[in-house]
């Protein structure tokens, strides 16, 4: 079950159980199935810190979708909030050089279906306007040449957050965001410190921008409510 924030994101309605759950008990019951980058990273956090403090430090996006589809919750997210989601993942996603994955889009095609899915998931966009633009998106994709740089994946990421079956919705953000990352991955220096600098600071903003739509799957800590 959700509801909507004052803030326009998601709120889960945590089980009881979970709320305010410490990670050391996590990792004993569902975190056992985390994978060993993911156990390592919690294990520096303090003996006391919880699941929720954790999600509000993490830096890994695939981490976070993950922890909301193992904790049960991702059927709670509706169709549109992913759709928004997706759009905002190629919206706001930074490249080495200042610009996001949205500035690689060249092709007014591109812009246009994400434009579309935008309006679409706010109730302002029929189902067939989608239907076309995500066409007129998949045929954009596939003149983009195939050398697989940036704006190849980029266009990608546009072609996910525009996709015209409901049910697609679902995977449309995560998908959106191994695309949008991909895009900077191509784009970035060679140098090995700004690699892992431009992957730093995407993921980071990614994870901040999964969490504009969506509230923690283990509830709010006590000291973040208003």
């Amino acid at each position: 079950m959700e509801t909507m924030t004052q803030e326009g994101k998601v709120e889960i309605m945590t089980p009881l159980a979970r709320r305010g759950m410490n990670i050391l008990d996590w990792l004993k019951g569902d975190g056992h199935k985390a994978c060993p980058a993911a156990r390592e990273w919690l294990a520096t956090l303090p003996d006391d810190a919880t699941m929720a403090q954790a999600w509000e430090l993490c830096e890994r996006a695939d981490w976070m979708f993950w922890a909301i589809e193992e904790s049960g919750l991702w059927s709670a997210v509706d169709d549109a909030t992913w759709r928004k989601l997706a759009c905002a993942l190629v919206r706001r996603t930074p490249l080495a050089d200042g610009r996001m994955v949205w500035d690689l889009l060249k092709d007014d095609r591109l812009r246009t279906g994400v434009e579309v899915a935008e309006r679409y998931a706010e109730g302002q966009a029929t189902a067939e306007e989608l239907a076309a633009a995500s066409d007129a998106v998949n045929a954009a994709s596939d003149a983009v040449n195939a050398a697989r740089d940036a704006a190849y994946y980029a266009a990608h990421a546009a072609r996910y957050a525009a996709r015209d079956a409901a049910s697609d919705a679902v995977n449309a953000a995560s998908d959106a965001v191994n695309a949008a990352s991909d895009a900077v991955n191509a784009a970035r220096d060679a140098a090995s410190a700004a690699r892992d600098a431009a992957r730093d600071a995407a993921s980071t903003a990614q994870c901040a921008i999964i969490r504009d739509y969506v509230q923690c799957p283990w509830g709010e800590e006590e000291g973040d409510k208003s």
